[in-house]
């Protein structure tokens, strides 16, 4: 940036090294204009680095990029390291979820195709109860249902006939509104 850098007049040597334009301001050393001294990915000189180290510039940052991490003979991808628990977690769900999905393709029982299995159970032996004369208490809601859909609608929901009567009077209403007087509404011309 250009502007005085706090130098005495004696070190314009490292500002010439490095073609940095230069003038001495109140027995200062100002930078003239803008000079782009690193980038990112390209080796620094050592007279850069220098110059940079007496203006206390500090664009550096010295540390290790861990690529891999070996421990107890396995070699893992440093992605691991950012792993929080519920990350942990989600893949621990999705390998239950795909073990029980192998266990139950398989008819293989285990601790993660159980459920599955006992839902299916009881959905089987419902669907058979409902078919045949052979009763069960476990399918009787179902049965209530299949005899009698009406009894299970909710007050106030959809195709509810609690509120029709009303609807049906406003519409009346709003039918007799329209046809007041002056308006004719029969299609044939009777004049």
């Amino acid at each position: 940036e250009p502007g005085p850098t706090g130098l005495d007049p004696g070190q314009t040597a490292f500002f010439q090294a490095l073609n940095i334009a230069t003038k001495i301001n109140r027995g200062a050393i100002e930078i003239i204009a803008r000079v782009k001294m690193c980038e990112e990915g390209q080796k620094v000189s050592a007279s850069a680095a220098g110059l940079l180290s007496k203006l206390k510039m500090m664009p550096f940052s010295f540390g290790i990029k861990v690529l891999y991490v070996y421990e107890g003979g396995s070699c893992y991808d440093a992605k691991v390291l950012d792993l929080s628990e519920d990350d942990i977690m989600k893949k621990f769900v999705g390998g239950l979820v795909q073990a029980s999905c192998v266990a139950l393709g398989l008819s293989y029982p285990c601790m993660a195709s159980i459920p599955h299995l006992m839902s299916n159970a009881v959905r089987k032996i419902v669907a058979f109860s409902v078919a045949t004369s052979y009763k069960l208490e476990i399918a009787e809601p179902f049965e209530a249902f299949l005899a009698n859909p009406d009894a299970f609608k909710v007050a106030g929901g959809p195709g509810d006939s609690g509120g029709g009567e009303a609807k049906k009077e406003e519409k009346k209403e709003e039918e007799e509104d329209d046809d007041g007087p002056g308006f004719d509404t029969d299609d044939d011309d009777d004049e």
